[in-house]
């Protein structure tokens, strides 16, 4: 509007070897944004040119598929259109993956420029501070936090370490939280034989299903942490030991007794567990002797609680001991050998085999049932003589042996005569019942 007042330049930059050309924008808007575009590019010249704004979430995302891709036998791995956009606007700039349209495959060289950094500082176990100054020595990235934890838990996870605070595991945080006094330790990991058996052994004994099963730092620090938290959670398994042995001991036979057996090896093999960290737990987990089978220690585990409440409820062992008093009765002592012999049983097999709390339940049912049987009442006495009349002998005879049938009749006959003898009346009375075996046709 008035030419007068002018300038030739309309920007003027306060750093003597910066330049910015003329900006052609339309808006505002877009004009300030190239503005600052060649800013940051002169103070920062090696900033990875991501397309879209860079957070937690999105790093978070682009962090979980870098570790999928970690776990490929080869590196590469097929992805969805979403992945697919996440790793082109982020992984591809910092030069970790290559994407085209339905795969990815990685590029380790920013990840070997970091392990060949440590090797020059001489440096075992680098700090995530060490990591970060490595990424960016001359200040020329200009790298968020977010995208500094992405790339130092990238390298390791590449490179087999795990994290440590204070000595003990360190769960990373959020990205863009990473303390720089985070350890990065290279863990001692277990031969693949000893890690293939434990995984195959979590799964049978504590239902663990590892999302990734190579053989890596990260994935045995899960693995760890798994079986230590499943361990953790069985705090009856031990304390089962004790009231099993005591009712297999009253009750059935110890010499043979599975269920016994396998809660024994089970509350070994967590004692084991309890003490040990990364590869020594797992060379534990693969090695023990089982000494029944996988699937009975499994459901040993699992039921250690409610077993050790059955087998120490007073009132129902009570029960089993008035059972156990009627094993000579005449009329229930049948039914009571039965019952104790299925009680043996169930004390004795392993719970893959017989339910405890299945079986106590009926055998207590059954119990309560055969001692609300009444007995039969005893036989009438016989009745009392008649007026003048006295009872001199009474006596029956049971004979098992044909030769002394004659021998036994005969003196049978001599003391029924010398109790008549001298009497005006008398009253005899008999009675015979004979058996004998058929012999066998």
């Amino acid at each position: 509007l008035d030419p007068s007042r002018s300038v030739d330049e309309h920007i003027l930059p306060l750093l003597d070897d910066l330049e910015i050309r003329s900006v052609l924008a339309g808006n505002m808007r877009d004009g300030l944004k190239q503005i600052v575009d060649a800013v940051l590019s002169k103070r920062y010249p090696h900033h990875p040119r991501f397309d879209g704004p860079v957070n937690a979430s999105r790093m978070e995302r682009v962090r979980g598929l870098l570790e999928r891709l970690l776990d490929t036998r080869d590196r590469r791995m097929n992805v969805e259109k979403s992945e697919k956009s996440d790793l082109k606007a982020y992984s591809d700039p910092l030069g970790l993956t290559d994407t085209g349209d339905v795969a990815t495959v990685l590029r380790d060289r920013p990840l070997q420029e970091l392990e060949q950094a440590r090797q020059q500082k001489g440096l075992d176990t680098p700090t995530v501070g060490d990591v970060r100054n490595w990424l960016d020595p001359a200040g020329a990235r200009g790298l968020l936090p977010e995208v500094e934890d992405l790339l130092v838990l990238t390298w390791c996870a590449w490179s087999g370490r795990t994290l440590q605070r204070g000595g003990r595991p360190y769960a990373p945080p959020r990205l863009g939280q990473l303390p720089d006094d985070v350890e990065l330790l290279r863990p001692e990991l277990p031969t693949p034989a000893h890690w293939a058996e434990a995984l195959d052994r979590a799964g049978h004994l504590f239902g663990i299903a590892l999302a990734g099963k190579a053989l890596t730092a990260r994935n045995l620090t899960a693995f760890v942490e798994q079986v230590r938290e499943k361990c953790s959670g069985l705090s009856a398994v031990s304390p089962l030991v004790a009231p099993l042995e005591e009712r297999v001991r009253e009750w059935a036979d110890p010499s043979d007794a599975p269920r016994l057996v396998t809660a024994k090896a089970s509350a070994d093999l967590l004692a084991q567990l309890q003490r040990t960290q990364g590869a020594p737990l797992v060379r534990a987990l693969a090695e023990f002797n089982a000494q029944t089978s996988l699937t009975a220690m499994g459901r040993s585990l699992t039921t250690a609680e409610s077993a050790r409440r059955l087998l120490t409820e007073r009132p129902r062992w009570i029960v089993f001991e008035q059972v156990r008093n009627l094993v000579h009765d005449s009329s229930r002592g049948h039914r009571a050998s039965l019952l104790l012999a299925d009680l043996n049983k169930l004390l004795s097999s392993d719970e893959v085999n017989l339910m405890l709390a299945d079986g106590l339940t009926e055998l207590t049912r059954r119990a309560e049932e055969l001692l609300r049987v009444s007995p039969p009442p005893p036989p009438p006495p016989p009745p009392e003589p008649e007026p003048g009349w006295k009872t001199v002998l009474d006596k029956s005879l049971s004979i098992d042996d044909p030769a002394k049938l004659a021998e036994s009749l005969r003196e049978l006959a001599s003391e029924v005569e010398q109790a008549a003898a001298g009497a005006d009346d008398i009253r005899v009375e008999l009675s015979a019942v004979v058996t004998r075996r058929e012999p066998k046709p």
